[in-house]
């Protein structure tokens, strides 16, 4: 996941009344390992997810 922010990534509060602000939340929820990544073009997290298996798929 990527913006072009140049503040750093933060969980704001759920709000129904705010637009914005699922990505960074739905990321924590679904992958156990985030590394954050900043850049002049912005922000980029990184997210490592499981699988069932517990080994990389194979392609």
């Amino acid at each position: 996941m990527s913006d072009r922010s140049p503040l750093r990534p933060h969980i704001p509060s759920a709000s129904p009344h705010t637009p914005g602000g699922f990505g960074r939340r739905l990321v924590k929820t679904l992958a156990p390992t985030t590394f954050i990544r900043y850049h002049r073009g912005g922000t980029t997290i990184v997210a490592t997810l499981p699988t069932h298996a517990g080994h990389p798929p194979v392609s």
